[in-house]
């Protein structure tokens, strides 16, 4: 028997002690984890002894690509929020634009995190 009940599916976001509690727990069918090297490392070696599924993804920023036809203001404003979201768990922070999209878009894109609307962001 599981700790969590049988089909349970939980998400947590937290600190290493959620990670190493979640991890370690017996029972569980699979373990998914977005973060850093380290981390990844440790809660491997937490879900280990168990043999459950486990699936990092680990220290890497996703990639932006804009399209020649798309509007420079939107794919600017697209590309800093995917740069934040979520607080940064699912980033993006490169971009590749076409060769004849708006030359302004890289200035445009950049958006000091100073200058960004705090709260949560829900599409």
């Amino acid at each position: 028997d599981s700790e969590w009940g049988d089909g349970a599916e939980a998400g947590a976001q937290g600190g290493g002690a959620t990670g190493a509690a979640l991890a370690g727990s017996t029972g569980l069918g699979g373990v998914f984890f977005t973060g850093s090297n380290p981390t990844g490392r440790a809660i491997a070696a937490s879900a280990a002894p168990n043999m459950c599924k486990l699936q990092l993804e680990l220290g890497g920023k996703d990639a932006v690509y804009v399209r020649a036809d798309m509007d420079p203001a939107k794919a600017a404003a697209a590309t800093a929020d995917g740069a934040f979201f979520n607080n940064g768990q699912v980033p993006a922070a490169r971009f590749s634009a076409h060769a004849v999209a708006d030359p302004r878009l890289g200035t445009r894109a950049y958006t000091p995190p100073r200058l960004l609307e705090r709260g949560l962001c829900v599409p």
